[in-house]
């Protein structure tokens, strides 16, 4: 019984919801300036950065910045319809039967990828693509 405690205790602990008084001014700061038009901002703290979901044009978004307003990760929902052609043909070419559940534009310290959530009746499959088709070595970021 001990090590569910423990083990529930650990997973909690990993990301933490913040009230906006929480989140260092700096961090804060950087992301209103870079995304003027979030109104209402989620924050939570996950390891040593901070978090923050919010909706631009109906379309969710999530930043991780850290404590000095450093923004290393910025991931925005996607329509298929603004995929870049290459990738949209990769996945056209390589995953013929699959339906796109799930797509996202990631950037990560100033590249940009294109993460998909493929879906067919057996399986569902995650992938990141570079903007030119090719199948990235970056994580999927959940």
């Amino acid at each position: 019984m001990s090590a569910l405690v423990i083990a529930a205790t650990s997973f909690f602990s990993c990301t933490r919801d913040l009230a906006p008084t929480d989140v260092p001014s700096l961090a804060l700061n950087s992301v209103k300036a870079k995304f003027p038009q979030a109104l209402t901002i989620d924050w939570e703290k996950a390891g040593d950065l901070f978090e923050a979901e919010f909706e631009v044009n109906g379309l969710d978004q999530t930043i991780l910045v850290d404590a000095n307003g450093t923004i290393s990760k910025v991931k925005q929902d996607l329509l298929v319809t603004d995929l870049p052609a290459a990738v949209d043909a990769a996945i056209k070419r390589d995953f013929a039967g699959y339906v796109v559940d799930d797509l996202e534009k990631v950037e990560i310290n100033g590249q940009v990828y294109y993460q998909v959530e493929l879906e067919n009746k057996l399986k569902t499959v995650e992938k990141v693509f570079a903007a030119d088709g090719t199948v990235a070595t970056v994580a999927y970021w959940d």
